[in-house]
């Protein structure tokens, strides 16, 4: 044998005994022994991170570490050194006890809801996925104004349920049926949500820390002792931003400083009502529609909740109480559609709240010049309207513009849902826009006889 070949099998033995070292050092030094641990509690003894603490209560008592997974907050993981491939992970508080929640995915049933905060008013969507490879089974109680999940809220420092308004908590005659005992397959995902709002009852939903819980069972006969809850991640829920809207708008200027404090829902606070027009000197140059807009809110931030054009020119406006003696607040604006000359309409508009929501009741449309109108009704003014509106041949033969003139005598009673038009009488003597209707009415009082 050469002396370079046997210099080639000493490097060649010494390779295979480092190797053979190199493993089983590494094999009992850092695979048998912990990679990392937590917290020492005791001298000279390390615990590995099947002793870390990873109790929690709600999600931020909870952090992810490379070394150590999800652990408490207070907790400390020492990783030796170690480097680590390590991606950041979400974590959250499930059953008290610190979860990453990217390791709840393979085979699992889990319930995530679409953001981590949300403003009152908002609804939740909640995706549950059973990753199983078999069925489970859960009870369908949902209905109309209440989710299939259940929902906690983290308060007074423990999770407390919140009272689900059954189906039938704001309607008549109505019966809740249960769907009973459904299953979801395996794989399979069910999608709920949750509407934040205040639900048919008036309850609102406060600010704070919530989360949804889902009751499932792995047997359909034997389900008390197969009952498996699971829960959600922590969301919260926060007042809504108020983002103020602008009161100035181009081509718009307010009209002779219509501007209205006035409670039209009934709930206490007044909204603010404002009358714009367009701005240009003269009444044959105003040709853009007025805009009749609802502010809620403060001066100082108003928002915009309701908006209404019609014509081009605003008469008078004003406020009435309890206008149909159904306790409903309005502000009347004459809307006027005007093109100079004798020629013009105004429309009655009854700005006001029904059903929920803001709207314009249209009134009675009164042509001419000379156009006179009264409030008539008992028990709410609003529930009739006397018209006296320009009477002239049918063939235009005596019409003088301005002039005075016969008064065809209109009755608008109120329906609840609108005004219904009779027509009465007219009458056989001439009258001006400054004769009143109470006058009229005086002098020929069978003008008020319908035909």
């Amino acid at each position: 044998m050469t002396t370079k070949t046997k210099i080639f099998i000493g490097i060649l033995v010494f390779i295979v005994i480092s190797t053979a070292t190199g493993w089983w050092i590494w094999n009992h030094i850092f695979i048998e022994k912990p990679l990392s641990v937590c917290e020492p509690k005791e001298v000279n003894k390390f615990n590995d991170v099947s002793f870390c603490n990873k109790s929690c209560k709600t999600d931020e008592d909870c952090k992810f570490t490379c070394g150590c997974g999800a652990i408490n907050n207070s907790e400390t993981c020492h990783d030796q050194g170690t480097v680590y491939d390590c991606v950041e992970r979400e974590v959250m508080c499930e059953n008290n006890i610190c979860v990453a929640i990217e390791e709840k995915t393979s085979q699992e049933v889990i319930i995530t809801t679409d953001k981590k905060e949300y403003e009152r008013g908002e609804t939740v969507k909640i995706t549950i996925k059973n990753n199983l490879d078999q069925d489970i089974w859960y009870w369908d109680n949902s209905g109309e104004f209440i989710p299939l999940v259940g929902i906690q809220i983290f308060k007074d420092g423990k999770w407390q349920d919140l009272e689900k308004k059954d189906a039938c908590a704001c309607k008549e005659n109505c019966t809740h049926f249960s769907n009973g005992l459904v299953d979801l397959k395996a794989k399979g995902m069910i999608i709920d949500s949750w509407d934040t709002k205040a639900d048919c009852t008036g309850t609102i939903i406060e600010e704070g820390k919530y989360r949804t819980v889902f009751t499932y069972y792995l047997d359909a006969v034997a389900i008390q002792e197969k009952k498996i809850n699971i829960y959600s991640n922590e969301f919260t829920i926060k007042e809504k931003v108020s983002q103020c809207s602008p009161i100035d708008f181009a081509g718009y200027e307010l009209v002779k400083n219509y501007k209205f404090g006035v409670d039209l829902n009934n709930d206490g606070e007044k909204e603010i009502v404002r009358i714009y027009w367009d701005p240009r000197a003269g009444e044959c140059f105003k040709s853009n529609p007025i805009m009749v807009k609802v502010f809620s809110g403060t001066e100082n931030c108003p928002k915009e909740v309701f908006s209404y054009g019609w014509g081009n020119q605003v008469g008078k406006a004003e406020i009435f109480q309890n206008f149909w003696g159904d306790g409903s607040n309005v502000v009347l604006v004459e809307g006027m559609s005007y093109a100079c000359g004798c020629g013009g309409t105004i429309r009655l508009l009854f700005l006001t709240y029904r059903e929920g929501k803001y709207s314009v009741v249209e009134g009675p449309e009164i042509q001419g010049l000379n156009r006179l109108y009264v409030f008539a009704g008992e028990n709410g003014l609003g529930k009739k309207i006397i018209v006296a509106r320009e009477k002239w041949a049918p063939d235009g033969s005596d019409y003088c513009c301005g002039c005075a003139s016969k008064r065809q005598f209109m009755v608008y009673t109120w329906n609840e849902e609108g005004y219904m038009e009779s027509k009465a009488g007219i009458t056989q003597n001439y009258y001006s826009s400054t004769e009143s209707i109470e006058n009229i009415i005086q002098k020929e009082p069978s003008v008020l006889n319908l035909q």
